[in-house]
């Protein structure tokens, strides 16, 4: 694992780990709307976790399907705590923070690089599916990671087509 930044505070680290709270992070840990974030709750869940974290023997991590970079963003001015580990760009990119330090997981890319993933691919698939009558359409570039293109789907019906797609 290598050194990425140093971030603001994080959970505090149990000795030993017996559980893991994994949450989402969009929508579920941090809601869209500032409205709804002063009434969310997180507040009283940071309190309650930096303190019972150790006794509970928890880790705590984010799972979701932005970059890291939209998660720092995203937390600025809401979050007060970092959770043990993040997994973000739909779980293809794993940090792990510790003492305000967040490393990535070296082995988690080395598994996603000998599995023969390429991003070159992508172009092709997308043109394939465009042959097949699924038109695909770019998510905006918090959800477009290292190793990930999100896109919007939308089907454009054509007889017996999208449905030989699936079977290829």
């Amino acid at each position: 694992m290598e050194e990425i930044i140093t971030l603001f505070p994080s959970f505090p680290y149990p000795r030993h780990i017996s559980r893991i709270l994994c949450s989402d992070f969009d929508e579920t840990w941090r809601p869209h709307l500032t409205a709804n974030q002063q009434d969310s709750g997180i507040r009283e869940l940071e309190d309650y976790l930096q303190t019972h974290i150790p006794s509970l023997q928890l880790a705590v991590g984010w799972i979701t399907s932005s970059t890291l970079e939209a998660v720092f963003r995203k937390c600025t001015g809401y979050a007060r705590y970092f959770p043990h580990f993040i997994a973000s760009s739909l779980g293809t990119e794993l940090y792990f923070i510790r003492n305000n330090q967040i490393t990535i997981c070296r082995e988690w890319i080395d598994q996603i690089n000998d599995s023969g993933f390429l991003l070159a691919n992508i172009p092709k698939a997308v043109k394939k599916a465009t042959a097949y009558g699924i038109e695909l359409y770019p998510q905006p570039e918090d959800y477009q990671g290292k190793f990930t293109r999100s896109f919007f789907i939308k089907i454009v019906p054509q007889a017996g087509k999208i449905s030989s797609a699936w079977e290829k």
